[in-house]
């Protein structure tokens, strides 16, 4: 489920969203004693809740609806202009569509402070929600700094990330960390299954626990990502010649072309890791994608333990380097290159 795709159709209260009742309680309850922090950021991974609790957070902070029943209402006005994203004092900055870079950029975040120095149209409190934060350029972080430690009057920042290592300390210092845990599988599943979703347990599983990653993969996503993961091991396997042609085709612009096609395959070899370490450990029964079961074992044998740990730092920072605009063929020629190496000959 996208974060944004369902706002005009939100319900009273929290109950519908899935798996981070803990979360919603802590802030709701800074909500109903009016003791909300100035800077909040929003942690976990893709698909889990993060921007649908900060516009729900928005929504409860601003509701004129019975204090005594839940929150927000979702039938005032203040409730129904965010949830459709028309209120003036909440504003959600987000890459901008028309540049190719996919970054926020300073001419956004000006636009954004200058927004701040005005009074606040009619909200009790003003929020901005950043989502992903890790999408803004290093300069216009910087010229946020001020403002995102010492916000106007009534204003709150809600910054939302799956990637909170490539944060700079001094964002993180001035935010108050909020982290979204997984799904349990056992509230997945069933939830899926709810939606006429086919195969929800291995759909739970290959989400790693994430609604909207789940809902992506039964959408079309989960033979994508299949075939990816087939083209992904076939390069491996390729010699030098082949692996450096698949980075090429795989990283080719513009980037509205090269990201999905680069995402799967880091999504791929990620599942292939996870599922390595499962067979390392000698618990095969807990592997994500059993159809894998050979190559997993067989990579667990070549990698463990050193050689999994490093692979994983190299795919953390392949992501990092992506959102810093390096070239993303560059960027897999380096990461599949070194995995080539951590796991010997290739499997003849």
């Amino acid at each position: 489920m996208s974060d944004h795709s369902e706002r005009l159709s939100v319900t009273a209260g929290t109950d519908d969203i899935l798996g981070q009742q803990r979360v919603c309680e802590q802030l709701w309850a800074a909500v109903r004693s009016d003791r909300l922090h100035h800077c909040y950021l929003f942690e976990g991974r893709p698909g889990v809740g993060k921007a649908t609790v900060a516009l729900r957070l928005a929504m409860a902070a601003n509701c004129l609806g019975d204090p005594s029943g839940p929150l927000p209402c979702a039938t005032c006005k203040p409730c129904r202009t965010i949830a459709a994203g028309q209120h003036p004092d909440v504003i959600e900055l987000r890459p901008d569509e028309g540049k190719a870079s996919g970054t926020i950029s300073v001419d956004q975040v000006r636009e954004v402070l200058r927004k701040l120095a005005l009074h606040r149209h009619s909200a009790r409190r003003r929020f901005i929600i950043v989502d992903p934060v890790d999408l803004v350029r290093v300069e216009a972080i910087n010229a946020l700094l001020k403002t995102l430690e010492e916000p106007p009057d009534g204003t709150g920042w809600i910054l939302v990330t799956p990637r909170v290592a490539s944060l700079l300390p001094t964002v993180i210092s001035r935010s108050l960390r909020v982290r979204f845990r997984s799904v349990p599988l056992d509230e997945l599943e069933p939830w899926l299954a709810r939606r006429g979703l086919e195969q929800p347990g291995r759909l739970a599983r290959l989400s790693l626990g994430s609604p909207g990653l789940a809902i992506q993969l039964g959408g079309g996503r989960l033979e994508a990502l299949a075939q990816a993961r087939a083209t992904l091991l076939e390069a491996l396997e390729s010699g030098p010649t082949g692996l450096f042609k698949y980075c090429e085709k795989i990283a080719a612009s513009p980037r509205s072309a090269w990201e999905p096609r680069v995402s799967l395959c880091l999504d791929a070899l990620e599942l292939l890791l996870r599922d390595a370490v499962c067979c390392a450990a000698g618990k095969p029964e807990r592997v994500l994608d059993d159809t894998q079961l050979e190559i997993a074992t067989d990579w667990a044998e070549r990698l463990w333990p050193g050689g999994i740990e490093r692979l994983e730092g190299s795919l953390e920072d392949a992501h990092r380097r992506l959102l810093l605009n390096v070239s993303p063929r560059l960027v897999l020629e380096a990461l599949l290159s070194g995995l080539v190496v951590q796991l010997g000959r290739p499997r003849p």
